[in-house]
């Protein structure tokens, strides 16, 4: 079941913004590349469609400042 989330425009009047979509995955994996911000701004991505070598392919692979590494 897909989780749905609101995003306001904060003001006076609050006003929901438009919904949108992606035609596909790989759009939005590149947006995260060109802007990692999107998902946390402490993380660095050091890798792409990553072959675990166990478990498939992941998206991307991102470390913490921590040094604990993020699959996604």
């Amino acid at each position: 079941m897909p989780i749905e989330h609101s995003i306001w425009r904060v003001g006076e009047k609050p006003q929901p913004l438009n919904r949108g979509s992606l035609p596909n995955e790989q759009l939005l994996e590149s947006m995260i590349v060109a802007a990692p911000e999107i998902l946390s701004n402490e993380w660095m991505i050091i890798g792409r469609q990553v072959n675990t070598g166990v478990c498939g392919r992941i998206d991307l692979l991102a470390v913490a400042p921590d040094g604990a590494i993020k699959k996604y």
